[in-house]
């Protein structure tokens, strides 16, 4: 299941959901892995949110945490979350 999508640019966006991220263009006819720094694992890669914040830092919140990466990095990291 798709939940929303982000767009990038003009021609590039994120699409998220029960899959994961996946980069893909304006036409939706290519998908890219956009996964990278998740942990291994389906039940990992569900996605409830994607946020581009102004200095295009991308903020995902999935089932088990939180994540930052800059558009020009390649992978997810985690943010700590203190109890």
């Amino acid at each position: 299941m798709v939940r929303s999508k982000i767009d990038l640019d003009t021609t590039k966006r994120l699409v998220y959901g029960n899959m994961g991220v996946w980069l893909t263009d304006n036409t939706y006819k290519n998908f890219t892995d956009f996964n990278q720094g998740l942990p291994k694992g389906i039940d990992y890669k569900k996605c409830f949110s994607l946020i581009k914040s102004a200095n295009n830092t991308l903020f995902l919140g999935t089932e088990h945490g939180i994540y930052f990466r800059n558009i020009e990095h390649g992978q997810w990291l985690e943010l700590p979350i203190n109890e």
